[in-house]
């Protein structure tokens, strides 16, 4: 998606423009496809025949050209005569082991497909589709899924957010729903002064250890185990809560108590920042695809609005709001916590 929510990218405005809408689709298909039989990792750093790609994934030699033509079109690979090389985009972005790589992220989105094809159920209850029991017993591989695709994402707009918030006059950050601490290992290694607590469930304690201590940051960052609703926050105190991508996953009622119990632990000029999918922010396109794909794949999610949040965050005491745009839809809300004195 393009910044700041660019009408010439995101706008239907003839017919050329409702039909490449309609095959949208299949450039995912080519997307994720690609990504699955590691088409970028074998062309890797070399410039590499047709006939050779196809032998060695073993696949048919006439079809792979054809195949090729797309992701030539799409500027993933140039063409010079019959061989084939990586651009790029493809070689940071597609190619597994490279630190932005995003194919785990493509690998969570195709997994997203099947909620949709049922979309009319969820236009006529206003409800998520329910997994079927294949879905539901294969919850571990889906959260790995999805804590990776987190993370491949997570890294980039975590670049971009240090662009924006300055990071380095912080001392300790809780990190609720932190996931792997994608970001609370990037803003640490930020800021060396900086110690964070990473606030996520049981399930995915495990999985932030992990990344965390290959991040060689374990000492200066601990993970504990809660749900953000319902059990008591580490005390702290904070100078900084983050919550990043959490208020979507639930309602009005439940997001402003997420939200003051965050504004709780943070010391008396402490600041709050959220990164979210804003409804008013940002790419309005992507913010609204986005809270579509929540109403059909959770029980309550949705998007919230910029002035609902902010109303939230005053309602705690948490003025000096401010917003900006970072990536692909997502913004930030940071407001800094004033104590009243009178009451």
């Amino acid at each position: 998606m393009l910044k700041n929510g660019s009408a010439s990218h995101n706008k239907i405005k003839d017919a050329e423009g409702l039909l490449r809408f309609g095959i949208s689709f299949q450039v995912s298909h080519i997307l994720f496809e690609s990504v699955r039989i590691g088409i970028f990792d074998e062309i890797g750093n070399k410039t590499v025949p047709a006939s050779v790609l196809a032998k060695t994934l073993n696949l048919s030699g006439d079809a792979l050209l054809r195949f090729l033509r797309v992701l030539h079109e799409i500027d993933l690979v140039e063409k010079q005569g019959d061989m084939y090389k990586n651009t790029e985009l493809s070689k940071k972005y597609l190619r597994r082991g490279e630190k932005a790589y995003l194919g785990d992220f493509f690998t969570h989105l195709e997994s997203l497909q099947a909620p949709w094809l049922r979309l009319q159920t969820s236009l006529k209850t206003n409800r998520m589709i329910v997994p079927d029991k294949k879905r539901l017993s294969a919850y571990p591989d889906q959260l790995r899924r999805f804590l990776l695709a987190m993370h491949a994402v997570g890294q980039i707009k975590s670049e971009y957010i240090k662009r924006i918030f300055s990071i380095h006059r912080y001392r300790n950050m809780l990190d609720l729903g932190g996931g792997t601490g994608t970001y609370a290992v990037s803003f640490a290694k930020e800021n060396r002064n900086l110690r964070a607590t990473v606030f996520d469930l049981k399930t995915v304690v495990p999985h932030a250890k992990s990344y965390i201590k290959r991040a060689g940051v374990q000492n200066r960052i601990k993970v504990m185990s809660g749900q953000c609703l319902y059990d008591t926050f580490p005390q702290g105190p904070y100078d900084l809560v983050f919550i990043s991508n959490l208020l979507h996953v639930y309602d009005t009622l439940d997001c402003k108590k997420i939200i003051n119990k965050a504004a709780g632990v943070l010391v008396e000029k402490g600041t709050l920042l959220i990164h979210d999918y804003i409804l008013g922010c940002g790419d309005t396109f992507a913010v609204s695809l986005f809270d579509m794909n929540m109403l059909i794949g959770t029980p309550q999610g949705r998007c919230h609005g910029r002035r609902e949040i902010e109303s939230w965050m005053r309602s705690t005491g948490v003025s000096k709001i401010r917003t900006a745009e970072v990536l692909a839809g997502t913004s930030i809300m940071w407001g800094e916590k004033i104590v009243n004195r009178d009451s």
